[in-house]
């Protein structure tokens, strides 16, 4: 009959240098060491199955993590080609006008947007009409922002 596993791990057998236990592979052996002891007709070829059923659960939770992560960088890219293509007109903090390419938003202190073209007309010195066309922040492609610009004559 060949030795009892049980025997080894808790402590009646060969123990790790220095005399102590050899850790959590100890702990594990016991563990299964008892699972077989308390459970009729338990075998071996059991341990692997459950074996075999704890690792396909762990690639599925694997599949899972990879599909999120896949997920989550398209978005990411979809959200840079986005910011990449539409531009609007605003004031910049020293109060010339300016085309920023990108959303007119900002996440916590991240903007969300770039100075595309600064210019030196002073948003002061616009009428009331074209005050109103900047203070709409609306999204445009880059034609028709330049298309806008000229028409506040920010290029002098």
């Amino acid at each position: 009959r060949p030795p009892d596993p049980a025997a080894d791990v808790t402590g009646g057998g060969p123990s790790g240098a220095g005399g102590e236990s050899g850790g959590a592979g100890d702990i594990l052996a016991a563990e299964a060491a008892t699972l077989l002891r308390e459970e009729p007709g338990a075998s071996p070829g059991a341990f692997a199955a459950a074996g075999e059923a704890c690792r396909r659960r762990s690639l599925r939770r694997l599949g899972v993590v990879a599909a999120l992560l896949a997920a989550l960088a398209a978005a990411l890219a979809a959200g840079v080609v986005l910011l990449s293509t539409v531009f609007f007109i605003a004031v910049e903090e020293d109060g010339r006008l300016a085309i920023f390419s990108g959303l007119p938003a900002e996440v916590g202190p991240v903007p969300l947007h770039a100075v595309y073209r600064r210019s030196v007309v002073a948003y002061d010195s616009l009428s009331p009409a074209a005050r109103t066309l900047v203070d709409q922040r609306r999204l445009r492609g880059r034609q028709d922002a330049l298309g806008v610009s000229e028409q506040l004559g920010m290029w002098p």
